[in-house]
């Protein structure tokens, strides 16, 4: 294994092939090309030790929002859980916790949607949120904290001790889309529980940091990338959320988000 396996965070290298043709390669791991004419994507290059786990991980997690991403869509770097009939986004860095906040909504009867994306759409002046696909990704430690009952995992990926977790009933799959009521940006380093409302423009700055690009360097996406954001910023309440980094304080979080949730008059 090569230096940049395991790095989940490492931008991608994109480069344009040919018109509609994009290759997408994520360091030593996999390389893809991407045919927006036909619709295919295909592998060209993969890591010896990348068994089918890990590129169907660089697929959904990776490839799949940034295509989604493509045409200046706003899709959202973050976990999804459904409170009462609307969706709730958490953002953040990885190790920020959202992904076992989330977990721990899911576990106290909030519906997890996803773990990873979150595509935003506009109608009849309403912005929606909906996952990419239904996806629950802890490590051991986490599973075992959040879960009060056996679940079944599977490996991520070969180069990380992530286990995607088999949480979601298939049964209740749906992921939407669904109306979008709050999104919570996570602190990178855990704290005492805090949370305080963003302006607008800080909410649109943070969102679009927050956010997938197949090509950070197209300026047209990107111009309307920062365009929705801005707009979701202005419509949907954003918070800044801080919390110790540890399980015993899970709780504690979560109540805070759902006191915010019934001031906004969201049922919990």
């Amino acid at each position: 294994a090569t230096a940049d396996v395991g790095d989940d965070d490492n931008e991608p290298v994109v480069r344009h092939l040919a018109e509609g043709l994009v290759a997408i390669e994520f360091g030593s791991i996999a390389t893809f090309e991407i045919n927006f004419a036909d619709r295919i994507v295909r592998l060209v290059a993969a890591h010896p030790q990348a068994d089918q786990h890990t590129i169907d991980h660089f697929l959904d997690d990776h490839v799949a929002p940034r295509v989604i991403a493509s045409d200046g869509t706003l899709v959202l770097h973050g976990s999804a859980v459904l409170v009462g009939s609307q969706l709730v986004a958490f953002l953040g860095e990885t190790g920020s916790g959202k992904s076992t906040l989330a977990a721990s909504m899911h576990a106290a009867g909030h519906r997890l949607l996803g773990d990873d994306a979150v595509v935003i759409s506009e109608a009849d002046g309403m912005f929606l949120g909906e996952s990419v696909y239904p996806s629950l990704r802890l490590f051991r430690q986490s599973i075992d904290q959040v879960f009060d009952r056996p679940v079944e995992t599977a490996t991520m990926a070969f180069y990380s001790d992530k286990l995607h977790v088999a949480a979601i009933d298939p049964a209740e799959a749906d992921a939407g889309p669904f109306p979008l009521g709050a999104i919570y940006l996570l602190a990178a380093s855990g704290g005492p529980i805090a949370l305080d409302p963003y302006y607008p423009s800080d909410a649109c700055m943070a969102l679009v940091e927050n956010s997938f690009a197949l090509d950070p360097s197209n300026s047209r996406s990107a111009l309307d990338r920062v365009a929705q954001a801005a707009r979701v910023a202005a419509s949907v309440p954003c918070f800044d959320l801080t919390y110790p980094h540890d399980f015993s304080h899970l709780g504690e979080a979560r109540a805070a988000v759902l006191r915010s949730l019934a001031g906004l008059s969201i049922s919990a």
